[in-house]
């Protein structure tokens, strides 16, 4: 097998049904064989029924992952992908029809230390969210596109889980998805990193990150993913997975002096928070800094102790 897509989902059928569809204008080459699999996470609502209704249309392989959380989903695709290439994309997108292809091409002039990622453009079910609101938010809610041009990641950015591709052999040598990350690996609060953390271990293995243009898919955004209490609590989630990251401990950490530098850092946050109400402008962007460096600073201190 040459590719394997792997869509991870759970009860969330009706995107999933629409997704199935729209890979049906996908682009195969002629000389690669593929398989699209769907993991089942814990799913208790149509999702058996509308994959195999797809199935005479589409190569499908169902699996099911009886464990809640997202990366276990995922390790599960993994371990039944036969594909030297592998390609993650969500339940909820619309991939263009070139977008196999690219990566596909590249794999076959790259086959080896290299992975590769491509635009996400948000589609969004009701209005669009406010500006300043949406220039805080992630990249899930708000897409992700690094221009026209081919080229390799620079530093802090990163691709995102709906659009991203890598060797087989590649992902099993870093050992896969950390369980211990991803949505739902920790219950009461919302956990992310999953991705960004098994990307940052390719690159420390030696693998290029490489940003693919002609890799373009749309990614559907639920009016329930566009308010503010949702984008700050993928950000604070995205803070304490950086306050677990290896470049925080060595900044703040495990200086004997990481404490006060942390504070003052975040004092001097607290002041351009106040100066932005006393200009009376929004100070969405600097309200979400803040608390998001609050939440570092209380997730190194609990490291700490």
């Amino acid at each position: 097998m040459d590719i394997s897509v792997i869509i991870c989902t759970w009860n969330n059928f009706r995107r999933l049904a629409i997704t199935l569809d729209s890979f049906c204008g996908c682009r195969i080459p002629a000389s690669a064989t593929w398989e699209l699999i769907v993991v089942a996470n814990h799913c208790t609502d149509r999702t058996e029924e509308i994959v195999a209704g797809m199935m005479n249309r589409l190569p499908l392989v169902y699996v099911e992952e009886p464990t809640q959380g997202l990366s276990r989903a995922k390790n599960t695709g993994l371990g039944k992908a036969s594909g030297d290439l592998v390609i993650f994309t969500d339940d909820d997108v619309y991939p263009e029809s070139g977008w196999i292809e690219a990566y596909w091409n590249s794999f076959w002039l790259h086959p080896l230390g290299f992975f590769w990622g491509g635009p996400v453009k948000s589609v969004f079910e009701g209005e669009e969210p406010d500006p300043d609101l949406l220039n805080v938010a992630p990249n899930s809610v708000k897409g992700m596109d690094l221009g026209p041009v081919q080229r390799d990641l620079r530093r802090g950015e990163c691709f995102i889980s709906a659009n991203w591709s890598c060797p087989r052999d590649a992902l099993l040598r870093v050992g896969g998805f950390d369980v211990n990350l991803g949505l739902n690996a920790r219950k009461g609060e919302v956990s992310t990193g999953e991705e960004s953390d098994i990307m940052s271990r390719l690159v420390q293995a030696g693998n290029r990150a490489v940003y693919l243009p002609a890799a373009k898919l749309k990614h559907f955004v639920p009016q329930s993913k566009c308010n503010f209490e949702h984008i700050l609590q993928r950000c604070l989630a995205g803070a304490r997975s950086s306050a677990r990251a290896f470049e925080y401990r060595l900044k703040w950490l495990d200086r004997g002096t990481w404490k006060w530098g942390l504070t003052l850092h975040i004092f001097k946050k607290w002041l351009f928070l106040q100066a932005a109400r006393i200009r009376g402008r929004s100070a969405v962007g600097e309200y979400v800094d803040l608390r998001m460096w609050l939440e570092v600073h209380k997730w190194l201190n609990k490291e700490r102790s």
